[in-house]
């Protein structure tokens, strides 16, 4: 066991054993817990705000796919003559 046995039997068997580290972890575990809870619920509550002031429903004008794709093929042109 290494530097344990020079603590000896009894002490040695309460740091080794199933009650210290969980004891020693739980206030800052559950302190951590609860701020993870509490930022979920505050970014929930702000994007629901958020999206109630914006209002109606956003609808996106769709391109025709041929120009979409004229669109990329004309950027992937471009980063390759940029490299040669």
């Amino acid at each position: 066991m290494g530097p344990l046995a020079l603590l000896g039997a009894a002490r040695a068997s309460y740091l080794a054993g199933r009650s210290f580290f969980p004891r020693l972890i739980a206030c800052s575990f559950q302190d951590g817990l609860r701020l993870a809870f509490d930022f979920g619920a505050g970014s929930a509550m702000m994007s629901t705000i958020a999206s109630w002031v914006r209002g109606g429903n956003y609808v996106r004008a769709e391109e025709p796919l041929l120009e979409e794709v004229e669109i990329g093929l004309l950027e992937v042109g471009e980063v390759a003559a940029a490299v040669v």
